[in-house]
């Protein structure tokens, strides 16, 4: 309420009716004991106890906050090693950008470029992601391929 200004724009930021929101306060202040808050027609000012309450809060709830978006973020952005194998050919500009912004991208994901100069590389597990490039049909593999 007090970072939103009002009651009513309190109720709306939380999705919550202002009915239920002044109900809560009016609970909260009960088990307290104290007022939290004056309320006039014209406005609602804290208490000193409301205050004192509100800046003891404040950082508690701001690091609960942070703590959820950490946790968000950790369940749902990419991170770890991510191992890729290019034709000789292949390293130019383009890829370099392509890997570069991949990275800004994804602050997690170390990227690490190894390459090889043969027709074919030798099949590894070592590498997340294999490219090669082919003018014919490729022989018989459990690669998966696709073509550009």
């Amino acid at each position: 309420m007090i970072d939103a200004g009002s009651l009513t724009q309190a109720s709306q930021q939380m999705g919550v009716p202002k009915s239920k929101l002044s109900r809560r306060l009016a609970k909260l202040e009960e088990h307290l004991g104290y007022q939290l808050l004056n309320r006039t027609t014209r406005k609602q000012e804290l208490t000193e106890s409301g205050l004192l309450l509100y800046r003891s809060c404040k950082p508690h709830l701001e690091a609960l906050s942070n703590v959820e978006d950490d946790l968000h973020e950790l369940n749902t952005a990419p991170k770890g090693r991510l191992n890729i194998l290019l034709p000789i050919e292949f390293f130019n500009q383009v890829i370099g950008t392509i890997v570069t912004n991949y990275a800004k991208q994804y602050p997690g994901v170390m990227v690490h470029c190894s390459h090889y100069s043969s027709a074919l590389p030798e099949e590894s597990y070592q590498y997340d992601l294999i490219f090669v490039l082919h003018e014919t049909d490729l022989a018989d593999t459990n690669w998966v391929e696709s073509s550009f």
